[in-house]
């Protein structure tokens, strides 16, 4: 029987490797909305020799050419994560998971059914699509990081085994393996339980076979750490074969990038997402990445389009990517709500030093400053502009709020059960909440000023347009005349446009917009959100 200490490190690697599985999950849907994605072109992106499976040099190449650099073993990683026998080798099957959204069978079943496009070796895909599945390979090796120490720290403690680990999760011996109802147990055992779709995100990550049931090989893989040596040593031998054989038929095109690849990087192990030292960039990085192209194509778009169809689509893109970003936003509220040791009264005290339950500018700037952020003016213009629903520039306890509490109920339940750390007045953060819990608020403080800036951007792009006139597109968006947009008057319009957009989507888009709580964007919502807010050209 694991001890007491013991048990609750399993359980926060436990719950800490379903946040990974969400974060994915995420960009899976992200990739799967994206028009142009369909996921066999993609494998023929990536499978440049047409071998008909993956390896880690062909990992190597890919997120190279999106300037992400890894190394061998990060390659390695990835493939073995999917790869039903834990080889070095990927077939398209067992690419298919690592893809394709699990929360959402309807996208799942469209990005399936698209058309296969030709992808000639060397060719890349749409820029969306390069950007968005680059981006979920290079979160699943940070994943990897992320958890590695944790991993370590857990196997070390005196008293930990494999084999009680499981246990603690199969008490009653249930066939040699751990269904949801088994991992329910534990956590109700275990105290405070995740949400359940937490646990179902947990459940998938570590069951690899498919089955709805974790091993115990399976879980062993799940939270052992990475055998470096051998996994360098199995890396080096499926780079030695593919420099061989495998890679004898190259395209010229393949065949010059391999050249220059070797040339000025080499396959390295000492360099990765852990510890580049050149121009790569980090999973963060690529994401401003992707969303500076999209902006930039947004401005060719709006720039070269006449017709009020087009304008209005331009407007629908912008929506699409205030979705995304949202996403975003929520897994990190999601995240910090499950921190015990925080809760609303003492965050929202972080800023209000006087205690007179409203805070200004000023009060958010020093408020931030305390957690290591310091953003310009404009960045905190921006924030305040998002989260203040009267316009008067002063901040209520509820007006913060809705920058902590996520859309899920049980969150919401979880976060109003909580009381204040300490009584009235300034709260010192330091000793009040954790170094974890300080790290994720900063973390989503920081999301939200990076995201309203991108926002803006978006803004400054439609309103620089001459052509786009505000009150017509509201007028096309306004399907019955009524004088409000619904939620179903954005499905209708963007299904239209063939944009899948999910429920939870569109009701990000809701809460951005409806500042007066009913449910639907009047013309003066409308206007407020999407003209630019900011002096400052972005």
């Amino acid at each position: 029987m694991l001890p007491f200490k013991v048990r609750q490190q399993f359980k926060a690697l436990l719950v800490d490797i379903g946040k990974q599985e969400k974060q994915l999950e995420v960009l899976r849907q992200i990739l799967c909305e994206q028009y142009d994605f369909e996921p066999y072109s993609a494998f023929q992106r990536l499978d440049v020799d047409r071998k008909g499976f993956l390896t880690p040099l062909d990992i190597y190449y890919f997120l190279n050419d999106n300037d992400i650099n890894i190394t061998e073993s990060e390659a390695s990683q990835y493939i073995r994560q999917y790869s039903a026998e834990g080889s070095d080798q990927l077939a398209y099957p067992e690419f298919l998971p690592s893809l394709l959204p699990l929360d959402n069978p309807d996208l799942r079943t469209l990005a399936t059914q698209r058309k296969v496009y030709p992808v000639k070796p060397g060719e890349i895909l749409p820029y969306e699509v390069e950007y968005a599945l680059a981006r979920i390979i290079s979160k699943e090796i940070a994943s990897y990081h992320h958890l590695e120490p944790y991993k370590q720290d857990l196997v070390a403690q005196p008293g930990f085994d494999y084999k009680d680990a499981f246990h603690s999760l199969d008490p009653h011996n249930n066939n040699g393996l751990i269904d949801f109802s088994s991992l329910r147990d534990f956590f109700k055992a275990n105290a405070p339980s995740p949400p359940e779709n937490d646990m179902i995100a947990i459940l998938r990550r570590i069951d690899k076979d498919g089955d709805g049931k974790i091993s115990y090989e399976e879980l062993v893989e799940a939270i052992k750490p990475i055998d470096s040596e051998d996994q360098r040593h199995r890396a080096e031998i499926n780079v030695q074969q593919s420099f061989g054989v495998g890679n004898q038929h190259r395209s010229p095109q393949g065949s010059e990038s391999q050249r220059s690849h070797q040339k000025h990087e080499g396959f390295n192990s000492s360099k990765g997402l852990s510890g580049s030292m050149n121009k790569s960039k980090t999973p963060e990085e690529l994401r401003a990445t992707l969303k500076k192209s999209i902006m930039g194509e947004l401005r060719r778009d709006v720039g070269g389009k006449q017709r009020e169809g087009d304008l209005l689509e331009a407007l629908l893109r912008v929506l699409r990517e205030m979705v995304y970003l949202e996403r975003e936003v929520e897994v990190a509220k999601e995240d910090l709500a499950l921190k015990s040791d925080f809760n609303l009264f003492d965050a929202f005290r972080l800023f209000d030093k006087e205690g007179n339950g409203t805070i200004s500018a000023g009060d958010i700037e020093l408020g931030l400053n305390n957690l290591g952020l310091y953003p310009s003016k404009d960045q905190l213009y921006l924030l305040v502009r998002k989260f203040d629903r009267d316009s008067d520039t002063i901040l209520s306890f509820s007006d913060m709020c809705e920058g902590f509490i996520p859309m899920q109920e049980e969150y919401i339940k979880l976060l109003k059960s909580r009381t204040p750390h300490c009584g009235e007045g300034f709260v010192d953060v330091r000793r009040v909440f954790g170094q974890q819990t300080l790290k994720q608020m900063k973390a989503l403080y920081a999301l939200h000023l990076e995201n309203e800036s991108i926002v803006e951007a978006l803004r400054q792009k439609l309103a620089r347009d001459p052509r786009f006139d505000t009150h017509r597109v509201f007028d096309l968006l306004d399907r019955d005349q009524d004088g409000f947009i619904t939620i179903y008057e954005l499905r209708e319009i963007m299904e239209k446009y063939d944009m899948f957009i999910t429920d939870k989507d569109l009701q990000y888009l809701i809460n951005r917009f409806d500042k007066d709580a009913k449910e639907k964007i009047s013309y003066i919502e409308f206007i407020q959100e999407i003209t630019p807010k900011s002096p400052q050209q972005v």
